[in-house]
């Protein structure tokens, strides 16, 4: 996970294939914003699983992506996230 802005900004999350699905400087050009990006299981920087067997499914995928998961690495609990998905991240909303 990578962070973008003060966590005092009303917070975006970026959810793609990669952390890279969004350009650094796009990520730095959402001034105003706490911008959060990620990779998803399996992809970019994050651990890896027996493709023939992966230990999640897609609900997996979507607590990943939820508010109170993501507040353990960035914010209050009580943080409300904007999301903005591309490609496979629309199917974990």
């Amino acid at each position: 996970m990578e962070t973008f802005g003060d966590k005092a900004d009303p917070p975006v999350l970026l959810i793609g294939i990669t952390m890279l699905s969004w350009p650094g400087e796009l990520c730095t050009a959402l001034a105003g914003r706490f911008v959060v990006r990620y990779d998803l299981r399996d992809a970019g920087e994050s651990t890896f699983a027996d493709p023939d067997a992966p230990s999640y499914d897609l609900r997996d995928l979507v607590s990943d992506a939820s508010e109170p998961r993501l507040a353990q690495y960035a914010l209050s609990e009580t943080a409300t996230y904007r999301r903005v998905v591309l490609e496979v991240g629309t199917h974990v909303l």
